[in-house]
């Protein structure tokens, strides 16, 4: 029997593909959002502080990605509310499987914008930290 040796899946490789990481986040906000609420039964503070810190983290991942391949701002700024519109029209989509209840139609307007919007800051935030850490290095004396 011969072993084949797997390739290593870094995250460097994973923000190749934009599609494989909004299908990981997405999965991993579903099931928190499903096992944190129903199966652990934890308070619900605990919930959305696991929702906002994985959001944060996949904004900040793309957003410091692009920012190193010196894309366009513009771009970088369109690529993030995309991203974060499909992640919360995904997240949408599953509150209302998950929930069945009236705010959830509610919540496919709500939630895709509110993703996208929380996306453009985190954005905003990550491209006016590296133009400040690009303005130091350039103007301090060697």
């Amino acid at each position: 029997m011969r072993f084949v040796a797997m390739p290593k899946v870094t995250l460097h490789v994973m923000q190749r593909s934009r599609f494989a990481l909004i299908s990981i986040v997405t999965v991993a906000l579903c099931v928190a959002e499903y096992g944190l609420r129903y199966y652990f039964a934890v308070p619900a503070i605990v919930g959305y502080t696991t929702y906002w810190l994985v959001l944060s983290c996949f904004f900040y991942v793309v957003a410091k990605d692009l920012v190193i391949r010196e894309r366009d701002d513009i771009l970088l700024f369109v690529t993030i509310v995309m991203m974060g519109v499909a992640v919360g029209l995904c997240l949408a989509l599953w509150k209302v499987y998950l929930y069945q209840e009236l705010w959830t139609a509610f919540n496919l307007f709500a939630e895709p914008i509110r993703t996208g919007l929380y996306g453009f800051m985190v954005a905003w935030l990550v491209v006016h930290a590296q133009s400040n850490v690009r303005q130091a290095t350039f103007l301090s004396p060697n």
